[in-house]
């Protein structure tokens, strides 16, 4: 039978459930055993805050240089150009998320500012 400790709470700051084994929650039991790290899976929203001001803090200094879209994708650990430019869309950055479109897409894009493209 388990040993009940009610007036313990989790190990992780910040987390207020009660103690379940290993000094944790069951859910963050769970992610040590499954991650090696109680903290694992989801972010917190300073540590999203953080990883957005990275990204683009160094898309800005690869920019200074000249570097292609495609290069400081890889530098920065993504697969995709794609995603990045999805990214800084959804993080309110357009100006930088024209340095990650393909040829096709800055031919429109170029079209689209000069007037020349309409939209059916």
């Amino acid at each position: 039978m388990r040993k009940q400790h009610p007036d313990r709470a989790c190990g992780v700051t910040g987390c207020k459930q009660k103690y379940d084994a290993g000094g944790y929650c069951n859910a963050h039991y769970q992610r040590l055993r499954k991650y090696g790290d109680p903290r694992a899976g989801k972010p917190t929203l300073q540590e999203l805050a953080e990883r957005r001001a990275y990204v683009i803090g160094e898309i800005e200094w690869f920019k200074t240089f000249g570097v292609s879209g495609e290069l400081i994708a890889r530098e920065l650990g993504y697969t995709k150009v794609e995603s990045v430019r999805d990214l800084l869309h959804r993080w309110g950055r357009p100006d930088l998320a024209e340095l990650f479109m393909d040829r096709q897409e800055e031919n429109w894009f170029r079209q689209w500012l000069d007037g020349k493209h309409r939209v059916a």
